[in-house]
């Protein structure tokens, strides 16, 4: 190997160390402030947990409905999974929520709000129908589960977007970073190209 070789992968790697060194030092000013914070996260799974919290108390009561025995064992396995992926969070909540992970509460929110909306509409349907069969009582109870079930819907979901926000912005953040990165692969390529002596 000649010594212009020499020097030349020795340009090549210093050039490609700044390059990287710039890349860092980037991330280090811009992407922590881009990514949700600790904070923010902290947040969401407190949230997340109250939410989910309503959602275990409202399924006793939607196990009062007709079929609702049979639902509420479906829809306890959303519950299971929405606990575990919270108490993942817990532990690190930046590393866990910027990941896979952040994704997980995002649909175990959204399918908790759906089971509950699901639930409204059958005790809405189910109280007219003992209305008509002139079952007052079982009628008003009927009202006060679909009532219940749908202001557990809407606080979920009302969570689920807020969780949805905050992964949407993970997921711009990671985005941005990858771009510059392969912009930064391209640039110490280049670099190679030109440093390279001819054949």
């Amino acid at each position: 190997m000649t010594i212009r070789i020499v020097l030349t992968l020795v340009l090549v790697f210093l050039r490609s160390a700044v390059a990287q060194d710039k890349l860092y030092a980037l991330h280090a000013q811009q992407g922590p402030d881009e990514f949700p914070s600790e904070q923010q996260i902290n947040l969401l799974i407190t949230q997340s947990e109250r939410a989910f919290d309503s959602y275990e108390n409202t399924l006793q009561l939607e196990a009062q409905l007709v079929g609702g025995p049979e639902s509420v064992t479906k829809d306890r396995e959303v519950l299971t999974s929405a606990r575990k992926v919270l108490a993942t969070l817990k532990a690190e909540p930046s590393k866990w929520f910027n990941s896979p992970m952040g994704f997980l509460l995002v649909t175990n929110l959204d399918d908790a709000s759906r089971n509950m909306a699901l639930c409204a509409g059958q005790g809405g349907m189910q109280s007219a129908t003992a209305v008509l069969d002139r079952k007052a009582d079982l009628g008003m109870s009927n009202v006060h589960v679909s009532q219940t079930c749908l202001d557990t819907s809407t606080l979920l979901y009302t969570v689920s977007e807020s969780a949805l926000d905050l992964y949407a912005q993970y997921l711009s953040t990671e985005y941005k970073l990858t771009q510059r990165e392969a912009e930064a692969l391209q640039r110490c390529a280049d670099i190679l190209k030109r440093q390279m002596p001819p054949k």
